[in-house]
């Protein structure tokens, strides 16, 4: 579903613990047309995250977005997440390489508090990104598309640790939202940074 300053944000989206502030956390007028994401906190935080996602309804689905953000530094972080709870995700993200000194986009895991990496760092050139994954019951499979056609993001996820189950036996109780897929920001630095999301499409797959 495309976003436009003239139409609600979709009801099946869903916020972390307390709603999002128009114009202070999001706004749907400074950019028309696009969702416009301030950067938040982690997605391990426990306070304030900036973070739109909605319920899987399926046991395979497809979630894409398209995003256009510039970050400055490493601490400048938005893109596509798949979220338990905040000691449970797989996030394909955007962010600046203060090595490389070029914008990248990777996959970090968080299994349990277990951070690893699931894919390489991609150098991206500059512009707008479409970031996609597909999710078949325990595995998700993540694509981009930059300046060409689409592309995988690593190999296949292992998603099984984004279930009730799996977060019952690691930790002795799971969370009353289930698994959610959707968009994020952080700025962990000065909390100023901005990313811009055209669209954000779920459907499932057969």
């Amino acid at each position: 579903m495309p976003f436009a300053p003239d139409r609600p944000l979709p009801h099946t989206f869903k916020t972390l613990r307390i709603p999002l502030v128009p114009e202070t956390d999001y706004s749907l007028s400074a950019r028309p047309g696009w969702l416009r994401l301030y950067g938040g906190q982690t997605l391990s935080s426990h306070h304030k995250q900036t973070l739109f996602a909605r319920r899987w309804q399926h046991f395979t689905f497809t979630a894409e977005t398209k995003i256009d953000f510039a970050p400055q530094n490493f601490q400048q972080v938005a893109g596509l997440v798949l979220f338990y709870d905040t000691c449970n995700w797989i996030y394909a993200y955007v962010t600046w390489d203060e090595v490389q000194n070029t914008r990248i986009l990777r996959i970090l895991r968080c299994d349990c508090k277990d951070f690893s990496y699931g894919s390489e760092a991609v150098s991206l050139p500059q512009g707008e990104v479409v970031l996609k994954v597909r999710v078949n019951r325990a595995q998700a499979q993540f694509f981009y598309k930059a300046d060409g056609g689409w592309q995988p993001l690593g190999d296949p996820q292992p998603a099984d640790h984004l279930s009730d189950d799996y977060v019952e036996i690691r930790r002795g109780r799971c969370a009353f939202t289930g698994a959610m897929v959707g968009i994020c920001a952080q700025d962990m630095d000065a909390h100023r940074s901005h990313a811009d999301f055209a669209y954000f499409n779920y459907g499932e797959e057969r």
